[in-house]
């Protein structure tokens, strides 16, 4: 069922405004850098407090519901501008903990993820990372085809550089190459930055790793990250020959969205 929800602007001074949503009010301003008197917030920083607010009330409610234990929880939340008709092009929400439950907080931050409209609006058109004490939470159910294109069709947004490792396995040691590769998936998984990645098999003895990045930052934090620790680690015994790494720029996706 479908419900409106509203808000109510009038003028203060300048590009000051006053909002008012039921019964409460809140200043919308600039910075004083860009013309405003600084005295609240802008609208897109706004945005960021409803994704915010938003996501941590779905998860205080989930924490409520179960009368789980998330003590000195924190929240932030952050977001990327860009192009030359500035837009938000992606959100990241982080989240922390010292309950050490790490299995039970991560249900927790996925249900939040989940039920948070914010969230869920936001993700249409941008992508919506989350962590939860650094690992990367992956809210999509990779087993409903309509879950997984979403999740590629947003990310595509953020697809800008590559690298591409060629791998040569050592005679004999082909079948442990192929599972040191899929096992380093979690480690993957766990890298915020990190958009998509790949493990290949090339031919009986020739393997690959291909990985995408919104920025160089997120391609150098790959590089220097735990799976390149742990392949150069087992260089040696497992390859025949350096690892050929490629680092490319992405000119275009190709994507199918149901």
């Amino acid at each position: 069922m479908s419900a409106t929800v509203n808000a109510k602007f009038e003028p203060v001074a300048n590009v000051t405004s006053r909002a008012t949503v039921r019964t409460h009010r809140v200043i919308v301003d600039r910075s004083i850098a860009k013309g405003g008197s600084g005295e609240g917030p802008s609208g897109g920083e706004y945005l960021l407090v409803g994704l915010g607010g938003c996501f941590r009330s779905h998860l205080l409610a989930a924490i409520q519901a179960r009368n789980a234990d998330m003590s000195n929880l924190r929240v932030t939340a952050q977001a990327t501008l860009d192009g030359v008709r500035e837009r938000f092009a992606s959100f990241a929400l982080a989240v922390t903990d010292e309950s050490g439950d790490i299995a039970l907080g991560h249900k927790l931050v996925t249900i939040a993820g989940r039920g948070c409209q914010v969230v869920n609006t936001l993700r249409r058109s941008a992508p919506v990372t989350i962590s939860y004490n650094g690992a990367r939470i992956m809210l999509d159910d990779p087993s409903s085809p309509r879950d997984a294109n979403h999740q590629r069709s947003s990310e595509n947004t953020m697809e800008k550089l590559g690298i591409l490792v060629v791998l040569d396995a050592r005679p004999g040691k082909e079948r442990e190459l192929e599972a040191f590769l899929t096992s380093a998936l979690p480690l993957a998984q766990a890298e915020p930055k990190t958009v998509r990645w790949y493990a290949l098999k090339l031919g009986p003895a020739k393997f690959g790793i291909f990985d995408t990045f919104a920025d160089q930052a997120g391609r150098d934090a790959h590089l220097a990250g735990e799976i390149a620790k742990a392949l150069f680690a087992k260089a040696d015994e497992l390859l025949a020959k350096p690892p050929a790494i490629d680092q490319a720029e992405i000119l275009a996706v190709k994507d199918s969205v149901s």
